[in-house]
């Protein structure tokens, strides 16, 4: 299953996201070539409030979409810097979805799905897909590439936020 909606977040919303990544980074970790800001490690009350309520929506959005009911297991603000790319794989075992919602548009840089194709960085546009399940990765990107990515498990016992 792969969902993809358009305008999820608006482009002030997403515009957020990037600022307090940009306002972080003395919180990023990396990943391969990413770097990324782990929700919960915001000290910030004001970002981190705002924050899960754009999280709350998605998870929302996710239960709509899929019929099930997950729980937010991790969640993060990802930029992966221009000329990079990920490689394809799946995603946790515990993870029965993810969500990426893109806060950026660009012209590469595609989400894309092995036997599935690939979809587009557009701002607010998010999609919804078994991670685990489905391989997929991500295309070398000319620009940064903003996200902002949850994974939700079936266990209620992972809830993060």
């Amino acid at each position: 299953m792969i969902i993809a909606l358009e305008n999820s977040l608006n482009k002030e919303s997403c515009d957020y996201l990037i600022d307090v990544f940009k306002n972080n980074k003395g919180l990023h970790e990396k990943h391969e070539s990413s770097a990324l800001l782990r929700i919960k490690k915001i000290l910030n009350i004001e970002q981190y409030n705002y924050i899960n309520k754009i999280s709350r929506f998605i998870h929302n959005l996710v239960i709509k979409h899929t019929g099930y009911l997950v729980y937010p297991d991790n969640i993060q603000i990802v930029c992966k810097p221009s000329e990079s790319e990920q490689k394809i794989h799946k995603d946790f075992h515990t993870s029965k979805f993810t969500s990426i919602t893109f806060l950026n548009t660009l012209e590469s840089g595609e989400t894309f799905f092995h036997d599935f194709g690939s979809v587009k960085p557009r701002v607010g546009r998010t999609i919804i897909f078994n991670g685990n399940e489905i391989p997929h990765g991500s295309k070398i990107t000319k620009e940064d590439r903003y996200t902002f990515i949850c994974w939700y498990s079936e266990d209620p016992n992972r809830l993060e936020i």
